[in-house]
């Protein structure tokens, strides 16, 4: 029965104890697990304890799913096991993201959009003030002033 279980040989005898974890599937096993962890955790949710558990064995699923993609003896499941790893870390070709979230196409049209409006702003604004000037030096057929003392205009 010792033999089912890793790091349990005689070598391992006078090494300090570490969990045991059965090589095989046990349904007895892992109920008895799960009544121990709600034992010792009475107030947790079921959610609360299963991403508990998710979170302590997060290391030891991620050197699984390694261990797979570099020595399955099937090569489909390396395959697999690899293209898992790849996309996780560098995320799925043709889904690629820049430095905010977005896509390649969703930043290039970003760029578009904002330089056309950063151009026309640009333009509105150098245009405007000539534009005023010119509206300014524009004489008002209705005002009537004197060229020798704008104080004296038709109306005061």
């Amino acid at each position: 029965m010792a033999d089912e279980f890793e790091g349990t040989s005689d070598e391992d005898a006078s090494a300090p104890s570490t969990p045991r974890v059965p090589q095989t599937w046990n349904a007895d096993d892992a109920l008895d697990f799960l009544v121990m962890e709600r034992a010792v955790n009475p107030s947790e949710s079921v959610e609360e304890m299963s991403r508990r558990l998710f979170h302590e064995n997060l290391p030891t699923a991620v050197a699984s799913i390694v261990h797979v993609a570099i020595h399955s003896p099937n090569e489909k499941t390396r395959l697999e096991a690899s293209k898992y790893v790849v996309e996780r870390v560098l995320g799925k070709i043709g889904t690629e993201t820049l430095d905010e979230g977005k896509s390649p196409w969703e930043e290039l049209l970003a760029n578009v959009v904002t330089n056309g409006v950063d151009a026309a702003e640009s333009h509105a604004n150098s245009a405007a003030p000539a534009a005023i000037a010119a509206e300014a030096a524009k004489p008002n057929e209705n005002d009537v002033t004197s060229p020798i003392d704008p104080d004296l205009t038709e109306g005061n």
